[in-house]
């Protein structure tokens, strides 16, 4: 028992010192395009487009639009969750709060699978050629409407892809409590978004998953190899360093020992397509949460490829289909530096260069 108190002591004084390594940032006003801030949520949420959801849709119909239902920021999460829909024209039509506290209630139209499906693939390109699907995974901490924002914000960004928001019910508040709560609903809320198994299959366009923070939690518990995606970009994952380790996946039978593996069954070709580990070591939040899950996060520690004394190393059959890519620092001609000026930044999944890493191997 002594020993797991100096551990924590220690971790602790290690969060304490990197924090204050941090304060000493600039504070000079960014040189870096704008980003998502508490005021951009001043603007009423409006989202024309696709979004995938496993937050309960109420049926609500009307003469003019009988697919109509409505969902709220309020809506509980749920450990039971077993169904996923896919929305669109989503409205907002009552709010409370402000800043990043702000809590919305929406209405939006419910689609088939074959009329969502028939949406995605309508998308071109300046050639005329269908778009890839972008699917997107928020994390802890952010609400439907702060996530439908922020992919607004970061829609015209894109070229060549077209990004679909994936959204679950987050408490959306930043408390130790909340934040074991929302791993609960997280899990559950893959397991729904495995009902669309058939939709994503279909789709003729091509997919993509990008997951940010604790959407890859969500994520390695959708995973499932018989779903496939061309490319995977877990960034600023809040899962474990080890996810992708020989000891790890063959230390038992549990389930959730084999997510690594499960996501590697989900690249469409494996010998083509990547997972794709988006890191910062001078991840902040992810370094609090190291501490809260008594172990290293993969968004701060990357996979390890090399053999080393007394540490594990990724498993075998997963080492050709991993690439690590260090989002603080410039490399060359396979991607320039993610990170804008906080060095210790969580939320870089929407920065430009991000953006144009997922562009470009999508």
């Amino acid at each position: 028992m002594s020993g797991f108190v100096n551990f924590v002591k220690r971790t602790r004084d290690g969060v304490r010192s990197k924090i204050q390594d941090f304060s000493t940032d600039t504070e000079a006003p960014s040189p870096y395009p704008t980003v998502m801030t508490a005021d951009s949520m001043k603007t009423k949420v409006v989202y024309d487009g696709i979004v995938l959801t496993s937050i309960d849709v109420k049926a609500s119909p009307t003469d003019e639009n009988p697919q109509r239902v409505t969902f709220s920021d309020k809506t509980n999460g749920s450990t039971t969750d077993k169904d996923a829909v896919f929305i669109h024209n989503i409205k907002e039509i009552a709010r409370e709060g402000e800043g990043y506290g702000t809590l919305v209630d929406f209405e939006a139209t419910v689609l088939s699978p074959s009329e969502a499906v028939a949406m995605i693939e309508a998308v071109e390109d300046e050639s005329g050629k269908p778009k890839k699907a972008l699917f997107c995974i928020h994390g802890f901490n952010t609400s439907a409407s702060y996530h439908l924002a922020d992919c607004l914000f970061a829609k015209p960004k894109f070229t060549k892809v077209q990004l679909i928001p994936v959204i679950w019910p987050s408490e959306g508040e930043g408390s130790y409590f909340k934040y074991r709560e929302d791993r609960s609903y997280s899990s559950a809320a893959g397991k729904a978004l495995q009902s669309m198994k058939g939709p994503l299959n279909s789709l003729s366009c091509g997919t993509s998953i990008v997951c940010h923070s604790m959407g890859n939690r969500v994520f390695r518990h959708f995973s499932d190899p018989e779903i496939d995606f061309d490319n995977i970009f877990m960034v600023a994952a809040d899962v474990p360093s080890d996810i992708f380790n020989q000891r790890f996946i063959d230390g038992g039978d549990e389930e959730w020992r084999k997510h690594g593996l499960n996501i590697k069954g989900m690249l469409k070709d494996p010998t083509e397509g990547k997972i794709h580990v988006i890191y910062n070591e001078n991840d902040v939040k992810l370094i609090q949460s190291s501490v809260m899950n008594l172990g290293s996060r993969l968004g701060a520690v990357p996979v390890n490829f090399e053999k080393r004394f007394m540490r594990d190393v990724v498993h075998e059959d997963l080492k050709s289909c991993i690439v690590n890519v260090n989002a603080s620092i410039d490399e060359g001609e396979v991607h320039e530096r993610m990170l804008y000026d906080k060095r210790n930044d969580h939320c870089y999944h929407f920065h430009n260069k991000t953006i144009k890493y997922y562009d470009d191997n999508a």
